[in-house]
């Protein structure tokens, strides 16, 4: 669990909340000082795209085709985000080259894409910030 959190940069009080959990009970499940009901399991590998059972069976890592496609739903979340929010909206294909780049530096670098997608499309703009 802690893993997945530390991935998104949330607080475990942040993650608490998104579980409707105490802060208490995260924690305890995060050190491994409590097990989790399976309840908090699969609402945890809903919420944050985790397969269930590398989050039940404790593998290493997760299989890398889950996580590319965890990486590629959030890429997709931040740049269309992006993309739809201000100005005149990118065209197909400029917004293709946009989520691929932005998925590929997330996936090289181990960036959130949130990140990638915002230091580009400022610079994609124009934007001196």
């Amino acid at each position: 669990m802690r893993e997945e959190r530390e991935k998104t940069g949330y607080s475990q009080s942040k993650f608490a909340a998104m579980l409707e959990l105490s802060d208490r009970a995260y924690k305890n499940y995060e050190l491994g000082k409590r097990e989790p009901p399976l309840s908090v399991v699969a609402d945890f590998s809903s919420k944050f795209g985790v397969d269930l059972r590398w989050l039940v069976f404790g593998d290493e890592t997760q299989p890398k085709d889950i996580q590319l496609i965890d990486l590629a739903g959030k890429t997709s979340d931040a740049t269309y985000a992006l993309a739809t929010s201000e100005g005149p909206p990118l065209g197909m294909k400029s917004y293709s080259k946009f989520f691929r780049y932005v998925l590929e530096q997330s996936f090289s670098k181990g960036s959130p894409p949130s990140e990638e997608a915002t230091a580009v499309y400022a610079l994609m703009r124009g934007d001196d910030d």
